[in-house]
């Protein structure tokens, strides 16, 4: 049976990895005229650069929902990084109706330190995972995302990407972004994709 995974994000980030007052400076922009519109799109930068490259600028609490455990003891992969905790992992048994709560460092580890991609792992000595009933949300964890200090090189992708959307607020260019502000973009961001993963 192919693992089939989804995930959300439970609560919204406190604050945004560039302030206002930064992306201004950048902007060369003095007045308050365009405050709210720039903060528009700061979130939104944000929200397209950790979507392209699964690296979180900020952190927040998400849930993931798989349909079962990997096969023959495989490392559950967390799709974003940096994890900073997991609140809980929970399970559906075969043949149960409620979800059960596993042991942290017994049941289960968080393998985030030295690896680019994070991820749960079984304990040592330990084989194989529970055996799960039928269900999409058959294992469901909840954990903590994102940098407490967002890495250089993404700040400063968002604030070319937040340049580029300000200057050209059309409808005919929104969306599209010049070749070399697209190259540049890639470039920085880039350095902090994980790339593709799997379970």
């Amino acid at each position: 049976m192919a693992i089939a995974r989804r995930w959300q994000e439970a609560t919204a980030p406190a604050s945004e990895p560039v302030t206002l007052a930064t992306a201004k400076a950048h902007l060369r922009v003095e007045v308050a005229d365009d405050d709210a519109v720039i903060s528009a799109l700061i979130s939104a930068a944000r929200l397209y650069l950790e979507r392209r490259t699964g690296y979180w600028m900020c952190q927040r609490t998400a849930v993931m929902e798989c349909n079962a455990f990997p096969l023959r003891g495989g490392d559950i992969v967390f799709p974003v990084r940096p994890i900073v905790s997991v609140q809980s992992v929970q399970y559906l048994p075969e043949g149960g109706s409620a979800l059960v709560v596993l042991t942290a460092n017994t049941d289960y580890r968080l393998v985030n330190s030295g690896t680019i991609v994070h991820r749960l792992r079984l304990p040592y000595g330990t084989s194989d995972w529970k055996i799960t009933g039928l269900a999409e949300d058959a294992v469901r964890i909840s954990f903590t995302a994102g940098a407490a200090l967002a890495e250089q090189n993404m700040t400063q992708a968002l604030l070319l990407l937040v340049g580029h959307w300000y200057e050209n607020r059309e409808a005919a260019v929104v969306g599209t972004i010049s070749g070399p502000v697209a190259f540049t973009i890639d470039a920085l961001a880039g350095m902090s994709a994980i790339g593709d993963i799997g379970l």
